[in-house]
């Protein structure tokens, strides 16, 4: 979810950069396997030719067993969820140092809860299809709770 503030504070912040004649500390922060995937792997290559950017990719061991005091400082930051992502830790990391981040966080953590994005699109007036959603923490194998789903089925001939 990259936004277009972010992209313009970011260009604002390589200008400044630019006149101390440093390059903008940019850090990616994501799992193993995404930071090496052959997309991030082009992406980065492109903002490496430019010349404005030091890049900083921060080891996967690093994001998930040390505390974010000992992760690396870096002006601008990009982030992204997969599986086993410690995004609170991120958001954390976000809050406390203030990076200039190109992918909200927060954002990223409601698209991964189904009923948050439909709330957020009922409190926006967006218009969407009728929908079940099931909170599987509520009524997951082991809680001793059940999801009964009772709909009348009408066959046509």
């Amino acid at each position: 979810v990259f936004s277009r503030m972010s992209t313009a504070a970011l260009c604002a912040h390589a200008e400044e950069e630019e006149q101390a004649e440093e390059k903008l500390t940019l850090g990616l922060c994501c799992m193993a396997k995404k930071a090496k995937s052959q997309p991030m792997q082009a992406i980065l290559r492109r903002l490496e030719a430019c010349g404005d950017f030091e890049i900083v990719i921060f080891d996967e061991q690093m994001i998930l067993d040390q505390p974010i005091t000992e992760w690396p400082r870096v002006r601008c930051l990009i982030a992204f969820f997969s599986t086993g992502f410690p995004i609170e830790k991120a958001i954390e990391y976000v809050h406390e140092y203030k990076p200039v981040t190109l992918n909200d966080l927060s954002a990223q953590e409601l698209l991964r809860n189904r009923v948050s994005v439909y709330q957020k699109l009922q409190e926006w007036s967006i218009p969407c299809p009728d929908y079940m959603a099931v909170n599987h923490q509520e009524c997951g194998e082991g809680t001793g709770n059940t999801f009964v789903e009772n709909v009348p089925i009408q066959v046509r001939q």
